[in-house]
């Protein structure tokens, strides 16, 4: 059994999600192996983490944030995932279940991978059918010797989300996200004990373009509103240390945006140390 403690970036206050309809440091991809990681038929899992302020975001203070998971294996190659997330959990908001996934997975000598998909499960904003968040990913890694194993992770995302505010004496205000998402993350592992303890390095890249709806709708007349195109990504800079035992595992991080683009609402906040992501996970399995 797996317990730890994990940053969420999947879910995000209002007002943050006013400013971009993506996330930064999506909590999927960034620490998703081809490989299965635990051995008893199912772990659960945590993080905590801390992000001073959001690269691409026009204000705001520190975030604290947490995420639980949940994997379970359904058979050989068959893993079913539960996470539930809460941005700010310490401090405002309720934890949520955020992603319902599946995973296949298979191995070829000495190489591993895998294909997920992922659903946010609840239903798709402006109605039809479908969710509100859907990714597909393919998850790749191969030992390269002893001491280095190289990791690849990319795949899309449709996006068709929202919010609703209410406005003081005027209804209340909808915000319309439809677009797409492309993750991608490159890395090695550098293995240094029998356990596969390892220093991981990698680069990873999250952006996405979508077609933003702003409505104000008084409760008997809803208008059409007015749609804008946002566009935006950040390429991050991501390491950790995994000290790995049969009984636990530690892994502290930290991520620095190199590359920050944004075409739409709100200017781009920076990129560099001020805006670096850390985080603690403690696994017992």
């Amino acid at each position: 059994m797996t317990l730890a403690l994990q940053a969420p970036w999947a879910v995000l206050p209002t007002f943050l999600v006013a400013q971009r309809p993506f996330f930064a440091n999506d909590p999927l991809y960034r620490d998703e192996t081809a490989a299965r990681t635990y051995h008893d038929g199912y772990a659960v899992s945590g993080e905590v983490s801390y992000r001073p302020i959001d690269p691409i975001y026009t204000g705001g203070a520190g975030n604290l944030g947490v995420l639980f998971r949940l994997d379970y294996q359904v058979a050989p190659q068959f893993d079913v995932s539960a996470i539930l997330d809460a941005f700010g959990g310490l401090q405002s908001q309720s934890m949520r279940l955020a992603w319902i996934a599946v995973k296949y997975q298979w191995r070829q000598e000495d190489t591993d991978m895998a294909v997920r998909v992922a659903f946010e499960p609840r239903p798709a904003v402006g109605g039809g059918v479908g969710f509100r968040q859907t990714d597909v990913g393919f998850f790749y890694s191969r030992v390269l010797s002893a001491s280095v194993e190289t990791k690849i992770a990319f795949g899309l995302r449709h996006v068709r989300t929202g919010f609703q505010d209410n406005l003081l004496n005027s209804g209340y205000g909808v915000k319309e996200m439809r677009g797409f998402e492309a993750h991608l993350v490159l890395g090695y592992n550098l293995i240094f004990d029998p356990a596969k303890s390892h220093i991981s390095l990698s680069l990873g890249y999250e952006g996405g373009r979508y077609d933003v709806t702003d409505r104000q709708l008084p409760p008997s007349a809803p208008g059409p509103g007015i749609t804008n195109e946002f566009a935006g990504h950040v390429l991050w800079i991501q390491t950790g240390l995994h000290w790995h035992r049969p009984t636990y595992q530690l892994v502290p991080f930290i991520s620095v945006p190199l590359v920050v683009k944004q075409n739409g609402e709100g200017p781009v906040q920076g990129k560099g140390p001020r805006f670096v992501n850390v985080g603690f996970r403690v696994t017992l399995r």
